[in-house]
């Protein structure tokens, strides 16, 4: 059906009752398509009661929002300013342990210059005392 003016006309040239009962029922399932139930239509006043709640709901939603927003933005300063700490506590720790690496090699060195020291003392004893052997067996081959 595409216009009143169709409906009319197709009534009016029914042959009979029962096609023009027909035409009428077509023509309100027609309406009922088109049109919504009138129990789903809200009142203009459950549409503002619905409105303001979505609003309260909604202004509701953004102000936990802004403090989940600060909270998550204290969080964060906190978890830098710890790894902040973290990262100075690591950075004096390296200091130490490379200075405690410095003073062991140092120690390392002294103990072999020491070393080498005692080692010399020995050699020279070694070398004073052939020495006098080689004297003392001189001064007895010559002597005999």
């Amino acid at each position: 059906m595409t216009s009143v003016t169709e409906l009319y006309e197709q009534i009016s040239s029914a042959p009979d009752e029962k096609t023009r009962a027909r035409l009428l029922m077509e023509a309100l399932r027609h309406i009922e398509r088109r049109l919504p139930a009138v129990h789903n239509l809200d009142t203009h006043a459950a549409l503002r009661d619905t409105e303001h709640r979505l609003q309260k709901e909604t202004h509701r939603l953004r102000s936990e929002n802004r403090q989940m927003e600060r909270r998550l933005r204290m969080e964060i300063e906190g978890v830098r300013e710890e790894n902040r700490r973290m990262g100075m506590d690591l950075h004096r720790q390296l200091l130490k342990l490379e200075t405690e690496i410095q003073r062991v090699q140092t120690d390392f060195q002294i103990q072999a210059a020491q070393r080498r020291v005692v080692m010399m003392k020995w050699v020279l004893v070694a070398a004073v005392l052939l020495n006098a052997m080689i004297i003392f067996a001189g001064v007895h081959y010559f002597l005999d």
